[in-house]
């Protein structure tokens, strides 16, 4: 069982998410009286960042209110499958109007691996991190004492990642050096060499098939707290063929907008906040189209995904709430050593 927060429900979406960012997966929306009005989880929160909702929106308009109601007494297994017979996220125990358990799909999902290989892409240049990446390549650079792709090992081994194979380029002597097979991080890494630039996504193509399940690919120089058995679950329950992490990127026009119809203004918007979602560099991958990737040719993850979306393959954004860094300049680089302790 996942631990549960209450949570008034005269709260707004920025205070649930205040919350999330504490480390408390699971929100009970309760009235003045404590009584139970409905849930919030990983789920819920995801979702209402992708409908565009702003922080101000009450958590009325965020929560669930679960329809089956149990005594949360169920095996993992049979919890599980009573879920997936109901499409219920949550099975809950409620006794005189006020929440005292709760079973949830996300938690029971996250007691299994979900996610067994991954493969981060290593073997850039880091040329904007020059005179810094002269001698060291950047997934080596230090960041709170440890190198950037060491936190990201770590991550990996954290969530059940087994397998890990690093596409490489750029001084990859010294990465295979330091992380060797891998066991000293948890886990077995495999190296790949490229011979020449494939591209952020051509290096799949030397991967050993493995149809029946999901590839995280990851760029190897991307720190994020990602919360990866929430990703795996979304990417599971859509039966996805790719499933992209997003992260939302706000930009405040500094003038009032038209909307023109013709000549004719139909609106006029004082210094409207745009939003676009990005991409985090990260990706679910089911093995099925990876297999597709022919070997040793040059292919961007863009081409890919375009190349997906044209055939008719599902490919899904999963919006990202957790901290994300992109290390490609100077200034992220400081940033993310401001960030991150010694103890990460």
């Amino acid at each position: 069982m996942s631990p549960i927060t209450q949570i008034n429900q005269a709260g707004t979406l920025a205070d649930a998410k205040r919350v999330f960012d504490q480390g408390n997966p699971l929100l009970a929306v309760a009235d003045d009286s404590g009584q139970f009005q409905g849930l919030i989880g990983d789920a819920e929160l995801r979702r209402a960042m992708r409908a565009g909702l702003p922080m101000g929106a009450s958590l009325r308009d965020v929560m669930v209110q679960p329809a089956q109601v149990a005594a949360c007494e169920l095996a993992p297994d049979e919890a599980r499958k009573a879920l997936d017979s109901s499409g219920e996220d949550y099975l809950v125990q409620v006794e005189e109007g006020r929440l005292v358990a709760c079973q949830d799909r996300k938690g029971l999902f996250s007691a299994v691996s979900q996610v067994r290989r991954a493969i981060l892409m290593v073997g850039g240049e880091g040329q904007r991190l020059r005179p810094l990446t002269e001698q060291t390549p950047k997934p080596l650079l230090p960041i709170g004492g440890r190198p950037i792709l060491e936190h990201i090992v770590r991550q990996l081994a954290k969530y059940g990642v087994q397998e890990v194979s690093m596409a490489l380029g750029y001084r990859a002597e010294q990465i295979e050096s330091y992380f060797a097979d891998g066991a000293e991080f948890g886990l077995k890494i495999q190296y790949l060499r490229e011979e020449k630039p494939l591209g952020t996504a051509g290096a799949m193509g030397m991967l050993e098939r493995a149809e029946d399940e999901p590839l995280l690919v990851m760029n190897g120089d991307v720190m994020s707290e990602l919360d990866l058995a929430a990703f795996a679950l979304a990417h599971h329950r859509a039966s996805n063929a790719v499933t992209v992490a997003t992260r939302a990127y706000h930009h405040a026009v500094p003038y009032g907008v038209l909307q023109l119809v013709g000549d004719r203004v139909a609106s006029l918007q004082e210094k409207p906040l745009a939003t676009w979602w990005t991409n985090a560099g990260i990706y679910l991958m089911q093995g099925e189209i990876v297999g597709r990737i022919p070997a040793k040719r040059y292919l961007d993850m863009t081409m890919l995904i375009q190349d997906l979306i044209a055939s008719g393959d599902r490919v899904e954004a999963f919006p990202m709430y957790e901290y994300w860094c992109d290390i490609g300049l100077p200034d992220d680089y400081r940033k993310a050593n401001e960030r991150w302790s010694e103890d990460k």
